[in-house]
């Protein structure tokens, strides 16, 4: 056989493979055995385990939303106590500032009428959530081992958390519970700091707090209600498996995780002797110590009880492979020499910020090698820190035109994504588009990729030595949408926009499609199909200004509507399928608030004329 023959009979034995692979995770999917973003088949010892993944992130998944749901409770509440209090205050625009400086500061005291029962209620019914969870955690594992073969007779019929467990619910239920106050009040803190002035007028400083604690996203929420439910669900799952007979190995799986992270990726697979070996690296069975998401995890353990035949798997990655067992290369028990774990029972933030370092102390080049490492982490604090320094010491500044073409309007997520706000905001990016198309005489028409940029011939204007760099990134981020569309639309097979919202697409952008690719995140992700937000979850949803960071425009406006960009998509997920009428009642909460302070008496204002 030649060469050629020989590379294309293997080539064809790894498509005929991908191509088993793929039917053999389509039929996992379909009996419940594994979950849609799955990046691998089920190993061994998890065939053996009888694990519905399925059903364990059905669980986890339903609890988490519940949990926040009880969480917005409280949101609600500072909300309405926040207006209440501080149309009593807004006798000036810095009392109104001194008030939200007293409330964010833990070290005074100071607190919100009523706040504290509303948080006492919320914890009691995230407790009562989890507490649930872990019981049909529990009672998971236990028709996981009685399909494995374990006799009912020995199987508890039920598992309840002990003290100890029952304080650490309580905990995390109170952590979520507590998560939305210091969060808003920091936020509406620092809006009414940017609005007052000695001229501001009071009632506006109070709006523009009140307005910004509104909009404030509720992925912060969320993400830490998943974190909570993980963490029941794997207390539950261990509780039950210690009052099991032991069973005879105990294995790691990440199959859950949708961005496994490196220590989780090395221990996915792992086998551990006893439960309280698989302990060290699973404390309470709630995730990897040294995951770099910290109790984000969703690692499981995975219980193997006595069977006929002892699980082949014990490589992570070899997958089911017939015949002889594969050597047993699995290191057993604690890792070693693993990242320093993460030992926070839960994470508010996306991650550790450390000390800031001296940055006068770095030189040009060394600050530029910062910037671009930051740049490829997408660090949005770090990229803001190092070319602010940058800026500061070359005296550079942005020019007023290239600020312009990321509006407040175009990432802000919008609070009704069919306002009048928001349909401005749109026509507005549309009008602004066909005169970028109208002005180019640096691009061509070429008959397949579209408008191509060619270039400029013109010398760059003085003062603004970044602008012909903008163009670039400009024409590139044009062709990226061309590109996004095109793939976006063979992927769906052209459903992009939701059957039963079509009509009001239609209404409002006729046929244009790319409006999905280029518009604020709220209307985006309202009007997208389903097939297209799946299609989002494998190829992001970005904006120009993340775009034009990752391609180097990284001065200190470009990075902050970048890093607004990001968290008003993850908000607009959320609430893309909000019911019509919670939207109803959210935006009627929002006018009753203001009831406190648009009255002309509402506030007793000093005379001007005094």
């Amino acid at each position: 056989m030649c060469d050629l023959c020989g590379d294309t009979a293997a080539l064809e034995a790894r498509v005929l493979l991908a191509e088993l692979e793929h039917a053999v995770r389509q039929a996992e999917i379909a009996a419940g055995w594994t979950v849609p973003w799955a990046t691998r088949p089920l190993h061994e010892h998890e065939v053996a385990a009888q694990v519905r993944f399925a059903e364990l992130d059905r669980l986890t998944r339903e609890a988490a939303e519940l949990i926040a749901r009880h969480a917005g409770q409280v949101r609600n509440a500072v909300l309405d106590a926040l207006a209440e209090d501080l149309a009593r205050h807004a006798t000036t625009p810095f009392a109104v500032v001194d008030r939200l400086r007293e409330l964010a500061d833990p070290t005074t005291g100071a607190t919100l009428p009523g706040l504290r029962d509303a948080i006492e209620a919320a914890a009691e019914q995230i407790e009562a959530v989890l507490c649930d969870l872990y019981g049909k955690a529990a009672g998971e594992l236990l028709e996981e081992a009685a399909r494995q073969g374990v006799p009912a007779s020995v199987l508890p019929a039920t598992v309840t958390p002990t003290v100890t467990e029952q304080t650490a619910l309580q905990t995390l239920a109170r952590t979520v519970a507590q998560q939305p106050v210091a969060r808003l009040l920091d936020i509406a803190h620092q809006a009414a700091r940017t609005a007052a002035a000695p001229d501001a007028d009071a009632l506006d400083v109070l709006d523009a707090a009140l307005t910004s604690a509104e909009e404030a996203s509720t992925a912060g929420t969320a993400d830490l209600a998943r974190q909570a439910a993980g963490q029941a669900h794997g207390y539950g799952r261990t509780a039950a498996a210690r009052r099991a007979p032991a069973p005879k190995q105990v294995y790691a799986s990440e199959l859950l995780d949708r961005n496994t992270c490196g220590p989780c990726a090395q221990v996915d697979g792992r086998t551990y002797a006893t439960i309280d070996d698989a302990l060290v690296d699973y404390p309470g069975g709630g995730g990897f110590r040294a995951c770099e998401g910290g109790a984000r995890c969703r690692g499981t353990l995975v219980f193997v009880w006595a069977t006929e035949s002892d699980p082949t798997r014990d490589v992570p990655g070899d997958g089911r492979s017939p015949g002889t067992a594969p050597p047993d290369l699995t290191p057993r028990g604690p890792i070693t020499g693993a990242p320093a774990p993460n030992d926070g029972p839960l994470i508010d933030v996306p991650g550790f910020e450390p000390e800031p370092e001296d940055l006068a102390a770095l030189t040009v080049a060394e600050l530029e090698a910062r910037l671009d490492a930051a740049s490829a982490a997408q660090d949005w604090d770090a990229m803001e820190r190092y070319a602010d320094e940058l800026d500061r010491r070359t005296g550079a500044t942005w020019p007023e035109d290239e600020r312009r073409v990321v509006d407040d309007d175009w990432t802000q997520p919008f609070d009704d994504p069919l306002s009048d706000e928001a349909a401005e905001a749109t026509a507005r990016h549309a009008a602004d588009m066909d005169e970028q198309v109208d002005q180019m005489t640096d691009y061509v028409l070429d008959p397949i990729r579209g408008l191509v940029y060619v270039g400029k011939d013109a010398k760059p204007t003085p003062g603004k030595p970044r602008g012909r760099k903008l163009d670039r990134v400009k024409a590139l981020w044009d062709e990226e949408v061309y590109r996004m569309h095109l793939e976006a639309e063979a992927a769906t097979n052209g459903y992009l926009v939701r059957r039963d919202r079509l009509t009001e697409f239609t209404q409002m952008h006729g046929n244009n499609t790319q409006i999905l690719f280029t518009g604020p995140a709220s209307h985006a992700y309202y009007f997208a199909s389903e097939e297209l937000r799946r299609w989002w979850e494998e190829h992001p949803r970005i904006t120009f200004a993340e775009f034009a960071v990752a391609n180097g425009i990284t001065n200190r406006t470009m990075v902050e509507r970048a890093r607004k960009a990001a968290e008003a998509r993850k908000d607009a997920a959320l609430r893309a399928e909000e019911d019509p009428e919670k939207r109803r009642q959210r935006q009627e909460e929002r006018r009753r608030r203001r009831g406190n302070f648009t009255e002309p008496d509402a506030v007793d204002r000093p005379d001007p004329g005094a």
